[in-house]
């Protein structure tokens, strides 16, 4: 029996994984932590599927960070019945938590909302104000700034979280390279 090609299902390659000469730091106290699997790497660095170690430590600032770099690199992620939660139950942790990150050099706010989410899908139980929580975040980022990236999903943030660490690596080995070239 001669078999038809086109029956048959085309075959998926495995995809190339790219391993990154760093350890991204997850928080110990993160109760929800990002995988960071099968995100896809950049084409013209030939392709495929990231491929990161990860270390669960105790960071001072943030849930995320780079091992060697974590005074200078950190992202905070907050869902958005934690945005409304630590707004209202944990405020000046917070406050003090956007002024160590506003030294940082690479210092973020990871939601995984949209502005929209924030004003017209509050989480039901919160008693918090949506307008409230929608000037502080916008008043807080501007006065420290610290930029705060509205995702829309968890997904869209473990990815935007993941390149906003990359990207940090990356300026932070451009500038080591700067400076011992000098």
């Amino acid at each position: 029996m001669v078999e038809n090609r086109e029956s048959r299902p085309p075959q998926q390659k495995t995809p190339h994984l790219q391993h990154l000469p760093f350890t991204i730091l997850i928080d110990k106290r993160e109760k929800a932590p990002y995988s960071f699997h099968n995100i896809p790497a950049d084409k013209k660095r030939g392709g495929g599927i990231y491929q990161p170690q990860t270390e669960t430590k105790h960071l001072v600032t943030g849930d995320y960070s780079i091992e060697g770099y974590e005074r200078k690199i950190s992202v905070e992620r907050k869902s958005l019945s934690d945005l409304f939660s630590t707004l209202g139950q944990r405020r000046a942790q917070f406050r003090d938590e956007h002024r160590r990150l506003s030294y940082k050099e690479f210092g973020v706010v990871v939601i995984e909302a949209t502005m929209q989410d924030i004003i017209n899908n509050p989480p039901p139980y919160s008693k918090m104000n949506p307008e409230l929580v929608y000037r502080t975040v916008l008043s807080w980022s501007t006065t420290c700034r610290v930029p705060y990236f509205f995702c829309g999903d968890r997904r869209f943030a473990e990815i935007t979280t993941f390149r906003v660490l990359l990207r940090a690596w990356q300026k932070m080995q451009m500038t080591h390279k700067f400076e011992t070239d000098r």
